[in-house]
């Protein structure tokens, strides 16, 4: 099969003699028809690992990147009972997508309706779960299934992102109002997610940070506190800011990004990291506490995945924006390096990979 593999620097080769991989127990094999970049897979490509070419060790490369694709079930392994070889399914995996062939664990693997393209689709993935287990499995608000009866407002920071824009659909479908939704070139889209007819707003994160504070305490009635805010940016300043803006009693801040220093939030604040990869954390049965959060991580991905497909075909959450790049795999190199200098604004960078001609 023909696979890209990423140098540092990200230069990209498409090898197109590697084996097609094999299922082990509780995964399928997709025949991925798009696949899909987020900025972690840039941001994977820090570490090398050697590849063996014509039987000779190649110079190092890194392939364990590509965690979003989208195509037809090509094989499924022991314990898979709930998709069969044909099905339409997209997939978050902890690697493998730049490839024709790529590995989906079956918990994190979902149905794809008719009605869906495989482009479409290709938008969900890493960006949805990442905001799902932020809103519902760290920060414990009301499942879109269980929608809150209360007013509750909640701030979602870098709302034109794929993942702020899916905390943003799912949001909504929770009631969580007012929506104050921060943004900046993307603000346009922000606006036609959010709902002025329940409190929601937008506001630009470019008007400075003493007029954003501003900006946002309008959004709330005048004895109104906020307790929650999602941070899809993560950098110091953005957390420090939501840290003046919501309760400093009670408040609740959920972030994507671990940060080693910089920091000045109220320490009754509670912050949570949301750490998607544990979604692939081996099963180890312990009693011992810190290791049982992994296992509700893949818990919670489970039933969110379960849940778009319920989404998907009741139209509930509509895709990301997205832009599909030439060249199949060839144009891998091209969406890494406009994610990593930050070009797609609003936008998500597809490949579909019958256009690879190497």
């Amino acid at each position: 099969m023909k696979e890209a593999i990423i140098y540092q620097g990200l230069k990209v080769r498409v090898l197109d003699e590697s084996p097609i991989p094999l299922p082990g127990p509780h995964e399928v094999i997709i025949r991925v028809i798009v696949a899909a970049t987020n900025p972690i897979d840039w941001k994977s490509t820090t570490r090398e690992e050697e590849i063996e070419l014509h039987g000779e060790i190649e110079i190092k490369g890194y392939n364990s990147t590509g965690k979003d694709v989208t195509g037809f079930v090509h094989s499924v392994g022991p314990g898979v009972t709930e998709f069969k070889v044909g099905d339409r399914v997209g997939a978050t995996n902890h690697g493998s997508g730049y490839a024709e062939y790529s590995v989906g664990p079956s918990h994190t693997t979902f149905r794809i309706p008719d009605s869906i393209s495989f482009e479409d689709a290709a938008t969900y993935g890493l960006p949805y779960i990442t905001a799902a287990l932020g809103l519902y499995h760290h920060m414990q608000l009301p499942a879109p299934w269980t929608p809150t009866k209360s007013r509750t407002p909640i701030i979602i920071y870098g709302a034109s992102s794929a993942v702020g824009a899916f905390a943003v659909k799912l949001a909504s479908l929770s009631n969580l109002h007012p929506i104050i939704a921060v943004s900046g070139q993307g603000s346009d889209y922000v606006k036609s997610i959010t709902d002025p007819g329940k409190g929601d707003v937008v506001v630009d994160y470019r008007q400075g940070e003493e007029k954003l504070l501003t900006s946002i305490s309008k959004a709330i009635h005048e004895d109104e506190k906020i307790k929650y805010a999602f941070d899809a940016i993560s950098n110091p300043s953005t957390i420090n800011l939501l840290g003046r803006a919501i309760d400093s009693e009670s408040g609740v801040l959920g972030t994507v990004l671990q940060q080693e220093g910089g920091l000045e939030i109220p320490s009754s604040v509670q912050t949570s990291l949301v750490f998607a990869p544990e979604l692939w954390s081996p099963v180890i049965h312990t009693e011992q506490v810190h290791k049982r959060d992994s296992i509700t991580n893949r818990e919670s991905g489970f039933v969110f995945f379960r849940y778009l497909e319920y989404a998907l075909a009741n139209e509930l959450i509509k895709p990301h924006p997205s832009e599909v790049i030439p060249g199949g795999l060839a144009g891998v190199e091209q969406g890494l390096k406009a994610v990593k200098a930050g070009k797609n604004s609003g936008l998500k960078y597809l490949y579909r990979i019958a256009e690879t001609n190497v």
